[in-house]
């Protein structure tokens, strides 16, 4: 009988190396509306894309913390494979408000599932699946 190893679950910690990378990319913008910056420089970003119509759905979730529903529709983009810098500049400004959500509520911070989807569209995002 072998005994299976029990699937980590991603925490705020496990997620810190490429989140980190979010936050610095945040740093110019203090002062301002971060989460309206992030998702006005998010549809702004994908003007004249193909993926436009999924940006903008993307953002009324977000903006309607419908947080899961937005994260899948950014799935759906980011599978395109086709970004360019700006625009894996504004997925990750709007994770980095997302995970600034997920810290300050604490029945987000017990989400596994909020976690697990944020990561992957990282890593995604960086080229790393």
């Amino acid at each position: 009988m072998t005994i299976q190893p029990k699937p980590s679950i991603p925490t705020f910690q496990s997620l810190w190396p490429p989140v980190a990378l979010v936050f610095v990319l945040l740093l110019p913008g203090c002062g301002k509306d971060p989460e309206a910056d992030a998702t006005a420089e998010l549809a702004a970003s994908f003007e004249g894309s193909p993926a436009k119509a999924d940006v903008v759905k993307a953002n009324a979730a977000f903006e309607e913390r419908r947080y899961k529903d937005s994260l899948k529709l950014l799935h759906s983009v980011v599978g395109r494979r086709d970004l360019t810098d700006r625009q894996e500049r504004a997925i990750a400004g709007l994770v980095g408000q997302l995970l600034k959500a997920v810290h300050e509520d604490p029945q987000l911070s017990k989400d596994t599932q909020l976690h697990r989807m944020m990561e992957l569209l990282v890593r995604r995002t960086m080229g790393e699946t």
